[in-house]
């Protein structure tokens, strides 16, 4: 079974919760609950999405891909 807090057909976390600390606390859950973790590409780098469905979809090199976030950092560190 997958665990995730957001994906392509969900609001992005940060759009219903802006709170960073929240969606690091969700993403520690993701990694470490038993399971698969899948993380949405983009929510470690802090996209926030527009709502539903294809306005979660943009691309990656057009949104601004960042790995020098806490949010990324932790992902990272949690990942290894």
């Amino acid at each position: 079974m997958g665990n995730f807090i957001d994906n392509h057909r969900v609001p992005r976390f940060l759009t219903i919760q802006p709170d960073e600390q929240l969606l690091r606390n969700a993403l520690a859950w993701v990694l470490v609950a038993d399971g698969i973790p899948t993380i949405y590409y983009g929510t470690a780098s802090g996209f926030k999405g527009e709502g539903y469905a294809g306005l979660n979809r943009g691309c990656l090199w057009e949104q601004g891909y960042k790995e020098d976030n806490q949010l990324y950092r932790t992902v990272q560190t949690l990942a290894k």
